[in-house]
């Protein structure tokens, strides 16, 4: 497949449920089916996540993971710090194993990664360059603001994301040497989208959802449960472990959130995180440091892998922050981070519009027409087709992004008008048949 997320044509039912929770609009029904469309899609995975058919299919890491662990390059594995909750109730140190009988030679935390980028995030907010500071931990955040909100482009972070970060502290400080690779290891599907951007490329060599990493493991036969646990290998991160959740940077980065000044914002979800970028966007807000995450924070990502409550799984998270947060891992972790102190985590981003012709009034009246609706009360906004109104939808058809033939009330009526033709029919044949007889 050549893009990110691809539908699965025999199991796609029309439920529109994709196309109702893309905050890209990037999905596209044609001949009924729903497609997504490439240089529209985020990565966010909600198309992913929702999918009650599993008709969705991501882009596959395995192949390339493959060749690289049957290279005899040294192959590291980076794990997301939302491990723990995916792997539950298997023991860290036993996935940490699992990841070293796969042919991994060191396995590291990201979680350092997150606490290079959280230490940079409190120099910028304490420097005062920015009148408004996006945080870019969140790769489908930041490719929503490139596509759809270019005028907020100047206000992202140039940081890198904690994965970034990671593989080039791997890369240049840890395991300097030509042979090393990095592979990733997470819950996020925009991963593999950011592995690839000019501005990062080379710090990490391959994704793996959680997912994908099981699928591997049971193709060997490898179960983490039936392994002894092992310690992890590379700089040791401290407090920032608990950057899965969201407000996680914030704390890890010692920034306060005081809602009197409203200085600091943290938003998490698609939906909320979309409407504080159009009020950061149109200026009906002005908060100064903005944490966005278009997840329930990185423990909701869509390949956690993990069917207990959001709430449940904070707590498992928290747990392990705390089990692992010792004095003498912390002054590890404190002394680890000067060391690396040196890393570059510099990033840039570029505005990367994607705008759709936008039709006229009069194509949008036809595009109405077609489907019955020629006053105002004739459009219910029901939502069904997975638009918002029937005015979306229509657009959407006039942009070739919807079909006519999505509107369920007009399918309705056409159906019932159907019905009482055959009804009517039947009648003039039972007539006929009467006249036949009587004759």
């Amino acid at each position: 497949m050549s893009g990110l997320v691809a539908t699965i044509k025999d199991r796609c039912q029309r439920c529109f449920g994709c196309v109702r929770n893309c905050p890209a609009r990037a999905i596209k029904v044609e001949d009924g089916q729903a497609k997504v469309i490439d240089e529209r899609c985020i990565g966010c995975g909600n198309c992913v996540k929702i999918c009650t058919q599993s008709a969705k299919e991501i882009q596959s890491g395995i192949e390339p993971v493959r060749l690289l662990l049957r290279s005899g390059q040294h192959v590291v594995a980076a794990l997301a710090p939302s491990f723990p909750v995916a792997f539950h109730p298997t023991r860290p140190g036993q996935v940490v194993s699992a990841a070293r009988r796969l042919g991994f030679a060191e396995v590291v935390e990201v979680a350092f990664g997150a606490e290079l980028t959280a230490r940079e995030y409190s120099r910028l907010a304490a420097s005062g360059r920015f009148s408004t500071l996006i945080t870019t931990a969140c790769p489908a955040a930041v490719s929503y603001v490139e596509k759809y909100e270019p005028s907020l482009v100047p206000y992202l972070a140039p940081v890198v994301s904690p994965m970034v970060a990671t593989g080039r502290a791997i890369k240049t400080r840890y395991r300097p040497e030509a042979d090393t690779k990095v592979v990733f290891i997470g819950p996020c599907i925009a991963k593999k989208a950011e592995m690839v951007r000019p501005e990062v490329a080379g710090a990490i060599d391959a994704v793996l959802t959680f997912r994908e990493f099981r699928m591997m493991l049971g193709e060997e036969c490898i179960d983490p449960d039936a392994l002894p646990e092992s310690r992890f290998d590379g700089p040791v991160p401290g407090t920032a472990r608990i950057f899965p959740l969201s407000g996680g940077l914030l704390q890890s980065a010692a920034l306060d959130e005081d809602l009197i000044q409203n200085q600091i914002v943290v938003t998490h979800g698609r939906v909320s995180a979309m409407q504080l970028l159009r009020e950061l966007a149109t200026g009906e807000t002005s908060a100064r440091f903005v944490d966005i995450l278009f997840c329930e924070g990185c423990i909701d990502g869509p390949r956690i892998e993990n069917r207990q409550g959001l709430y449940a799984r904070r707590d498992i998270l928290a747990s392990y922050v705390r089990a692992e947060s010792t004095p003498e891992e912390l002054a590890r972790a404190r002394a680890a981070l000067e060391e690396y102190a040196d890393v570059d985590l510099s990033c840039t981003h570029s505005p990367r519009p994607v705008v759709l012709p936008q039709p006229s009034e009069e194509e949008i009246a036809e595009a109405l027409r077609r489907v019955n609706k020629t006053r105002p009360e004739d459009e219910l906004n029901c939502g069904a087709c997975g638009y918002n109104t029937c005015r979306e939808k229509a657009i959407a058809v006039c942009q070739g992004l919807a079909e006519s033939e999505m509107c369920l009330p007009y399918l309705i009526d056409q159906m019932e008008r159907n019905y009482r033709r055959l009804e009517g029919l039947h009648r003039q044949l039972q007539d006929a048949q009467v006249q036949l007889i009587q004759s």
